[in-house]
């Protein structure tokens, strides 16, 4: 296992988008698919404010993706989307009361803390309508941790009733030397 640790709430959430897409059952063959270890932790012994293997986060996605997307990934960009939809507007409801998605962007790199001990957000060339992310030293770069945070940002874009998205440009887990994301929007009329 990875020394990176994820924040339970991020597992909860994972969790919870499983049950609310897949059912009661669709989660319960995503745990069975898990080692008795994560399963058991998935299952009974999950809790928001301790820190969790990276991999156990990893683990879970990888077995949802092979259940229910035929082993692709960007169902993880759902999970970050889904996360924070419902995230967001519990934690930080004062930043989408007006503004435009920079207003949300810009706490990026305090929010990142709040979900992963390892690596930090980096925003850069932040303008009406657009923005560059990177995430910099990371300790453990996965596919669906990039699709992830893509599916983040789509959420920031969406909480303010903008149209737009985000691309990942470059991954580490790609090969790429850097992760590297550009989001673009346009506000509602």
């Amino acid at each position: 296992m990875s020394g990176v640790r994820v924040k339970g709430t991020a597992l909860l959430s994972t969790k919870q988008f499983l049950a609310e897409r897949y059912g009661a059952d669709g989660l319960q063959r995503v745990l069975a698919a898990l080692g008795a270890t994560e399963h058991d932790l998935f299952e009974r012994r999950l809790q928001a404010h301790l820190w969790y293997p990276f991999d156990h986060w990893i683990h879970l996605c990888e077995a949802a993706a092979r259940l229910f997307a035929g082993g692709e990934l960007g169902l993880c960009r759902e999970m970050g989307r889904y996360g924070g939809l419902k995230d967001l507007p519990v934690a930080v409801p004062h930043l989408l009361q007006s503004g435009d998605p920079l207003t949300l962007v810009a706490f990026a790199p305090q929010l990142w803390s709040l979900y992963y001990d390892s690596g930090q957000v980096e925003i850069r060339d932040a303008r009406p309508g657009y923005f560059e992310m990177y995430i910099r030293d990371f300790g453990q770069p996965h596919e669906g941790h990039c699709l992830r945070v893509a599916g983040w940002v789509d959420a920031c874009i969406e909480l303010y009733q903008a149209a737009g998205g985000t691309v990942i440009l470059t991954c580490r887990a790609r090969g790429d030397g850097e992760c590297k994301f550009r989001a673009t929007w346009t506000m509602p009329a």
